[in-house]
């Protein structure tokens, strides 16, 4: 692990700050969101072979935009937020024949400088260097093992993309359930 890796956990740890741990946490953030100010999709492909996911890119947006909706969580430019998708997918097994699928949806914000207060001199100098402190509030994911050929027929599939929308719906879901 090289050395910058450590600043923001050291960052954070000198400052005292934690990211909530428990489901009650967890739910007490759920129930306080209202508002984001974007949506942002984040592709992040392991291998050559992509998945076949990257053409959907503003299709998971639009599907996650609405799902958030229906939760009364809703797009507002004045909100400090941003709902940020993270897919993730490695292909593997015998010429590439199968997808690993990882989707990660967090609510994040970024802390300026001058909120903190004595800061020693290195930690002011780190968050100097950064600009501001990258905090998520709220996080949850999901993980699906998908094929990526059709045995009877043939040719490509298209079930890694059906699987990130099954992915986003069931985190929308443990999103429902801890905002009741």
């Amino acid at each position: 692990m090289k050395t910058y890796h450590l600043l923001l956990p050291a960052l954070l740890l000198a400052l005292g700050i934690s990211t909530p741990g428990t489901a009650d946490a967890n739910s007490g953030v759920a129930k306080e969101l209202n508002a984001y100010s974007e949506s942002i999709v984040v592709l992040d492909t392991k291998s050559e072979k992509t998945c076949n996911i990257e053409e959907k890119a503003k299709e998971y947006q639009a599907h996650l935009d609405a799902q958030l909706i229906t939760l009364g969580i809703n797009d507002d430019d004045e909100s400090g937020l941003a709902a940020v998708l993270l897919i993730t997918s490695q292909n593997f097994a015998i010429a590439g024949s199968h997808c690993a699928l990882h989707v990660d949806l967090s609510f994040q914000t970024r802390i300026p400088p001058e909120m903190f207060t004595r800061l020693t001199d290195a930690q002011q100098a780190a968050l100097n260097r950064i600009g501001s402190l990258p905090v998520s509030i709220w996080s949850a994911s999901a993980m699906s093992v998908v094929p990526l050929t059709q045995p009877s027929a043939g040719g490509e599939s298209d079930m890694a993309q059906k699987a990130v929308i099954r992915l986003i719906d069931a985190i929308i879901d443990l999103l429902r359930a801890q905002r009741t």
